[in-house]
């Protein structure tokens, strides 16, 4: 398994092997895992929370865990630095 020094860099790769054109790994869905929680609606849980500028502790311990097997890793041939990635959003 691939460790990763920088949590904001492994996240660029989340992005690409989860959300990009050809996802390889399964989608992780923020909405989904906050209504287990029986938590409705994510952005008022968020303000309501004062949790807008910072990573959720249910999506960082769910990225900072989660397993790329080195031959994912090796599929990845370039990273997009965007402020928008969909992986930001969860």
């Amino acid at each position: 398994m691939s460790q990763f020094r920088d949590f904001n860099l492994k996240l660029l790769v989340i992005e690409e092997l989860m959300y990009g054109p050809e996802p390889l790994l399964p989608l992780y869905d923020l909405p989904a895992r906050l209504a287990e929680r029986e938590i409705g609606d994510p952005a008022s849980y968020v303000l309501d929370n004062g949790l807008h500028a910072e990573v959720l502790p249910v999506s960082r311990t769910h990225f900072e865990t989660l397993e790329i097997p080195a031959e994912l890793l090796a599929c990845v041939e370039e990273l997009c630095f965007d402020a928008g990635a969909e992986v930001f959003r969860h």
